[in-house]
């Protein structure tokens, strides 16, 4: 029987904002949510990309000769980029000396991976850390990330999920039993604002919440804060009552919108709006909201 493979985006070593201790993160490409402000647009598509950002390029022409398609090209304004002609092969991101041309996902076995997140788990175990599996959405590729969650767990590393949980409930179910904990996104609580920001409402998202709260998954949540979209107080209250006197949440993470988004888009041949970012004062109001429940919060 072959390996379980699945699409890797990145693997990022000593991360400390996945979860509890030093974790390795394991970020999958691929979401089935496309969310306006996203800070990692290069992982929302299934298939691989390829990144280029100009200001990188020195214009050496390395690309263009190893390129059989022609999709580089040079004009007295620099290093063009003709997707059309791409075919992603990413040849022209391994002869890139300057990191203005870069692959966007491989495919990766499990004893890949597990090569890679091995190599700490001496850390893991001095500061309760372990693995992480984020994306994207990570349980869109739920037979890669269960092969790799069960193989961490019989190996003692401690094991989390990052996810916005816009899946079906039987996929839910399995990862409960094969996570130690969840970050979950809350990106809003109100469905057609969820739509029309996200590209899906938050129907089964709420009920996927809801079966793991029951449940009593040890969870940490995450909200990512734009004003003018979900920074209203009705939307926290609606938060605080769903979370109230739930012992297995953590905390709540109040994630203030940034751009950092707009450049990766702009690498990848997208254009991302450019929202605002919440003034102080706003956001201590929706901690004052969540702690008044005895919620646990953090910014």
């Amino acid at each position: 029987m072959s390996e379980k493979t699945g699409l890797v985006l990145n693997i990022q070593r000593f991360s400390v904002h996945d979860g509890p201790g030093i974790r390795t993160t394991v970020f999958m490409k691929g979401c089935n949510l496309c969310c306006q402000w996203c800070h990692n647009p290069e992982s929302i598509s299934s298939s691989v990309e390829m990144q280029y950002f100009p200001e990188r390029c020195k214009s050496c022409g390395a690309c263009a000769q190893v390129c059989e398609y022609g999709a580089h090209t040079f004009t007295n304004d620099g290093h063009v980029l003709i997707r059309e002609k791409c075919v992603k092969c990413g040849r022209c991101a391994d002869e890139c000396n300057f990191e203005a041309m870069m692959t966007s996902g491989r495919t990766m076995t499990v004893t890949e991976v597990m090569e890679t997140v091995r190599k700490d788990k001496i850390y893991y175990k001095n500061s309760g850390g372990g693995i992480t599996v984020s994306g994207g959405e990570p349980l869109i590729q739920w037979g890669f990330v269960s092969a790799l969650l069960e193989l961490a767990k019989r190996e003692g590393i401690h094991t989390a999920i990052d996810t916005a949980l816009n899946v079906d409930e039987e996929i839910v179910k399995k990862a409960a039993k094969k996570a130690d904990m969840f970050l979950i996104d809350i990106k809003s609580t109100d469905r057609d604002i969820q739509k029309k920001y996200t590209g899906a409402d938050n129907t089964r998202i709420i009920k996927n919440i809801e079966y793991l709260l029951d449940l009593g998954c040890k969870m940490s949540i995450r909200c990512p804060v734009v004003k003018g979209v979900n920074d209203d107080s009705e939307n926290y209250e609606r938060i605080a009552k769903m979370l109230r006197g739930r012992e297995n949440v953590m905390r709540v993470e109040l994630l203030p919108y940034h751009n950092y988004g707009i450049q990766k888009a702009q690498s990848i041949g997208l254009n991302q709006t450019e929202f605002e970012t919440p003034d102080k004062n706003q956001i201590e109001l929706l901690k004052s909201i969540l702690e008044k429940s005895k919620i646990k919060t953090m910014r």
